[in-house]
């Protein structure tokens, strides 16, 4: 999935709507509602994922942020670092570890 918001030259209009387009399916996912005046609306996904946000640039980032969260989702990925629940912590050598024993 490549998520793209369309190329759009409305300044001379109060209101106006730019669609977001899926570049490999080329499909309309989602609108970005803008106002001269006040703030843009995203929606994508029939309104499953929506912000708004006060530049043309936050909304170019939430589209990007949705695109690649949906795409590691996909992509079935699971990726494990030294510090994640699954393995095991960190040993701190200057802590000693606890004794029991009496």
């Amino acid at each position: 999935m490549r998520l793209r918001i369309a190329e759009h030259d409305q300044r001379d209009k109060a209101i106006y709507s730019v669609p977001v387009i899926d570049e490999e399916t080329d499909k309309r996912i989602g609108l970005v509602i803008s106002s001269r005046y006040h703030c843009r609306s995203v929606y994508l996904f029939d309104e499953k994922y929506k912000g708004e946000f006060g530049t043309y640039a936050e909304c170019v980032a939430f589209v990007k942020g949705v695109e690649s969260v949906l795409n590691h989702m996909v992509s079935g990925e699971v990726r494990r670092t030294e510090y994640s629940p699954a393995s095991k912590p960190p040993q701190n050598p200057s802590i000693p570890e606890p004794s029991f024993a009496d």
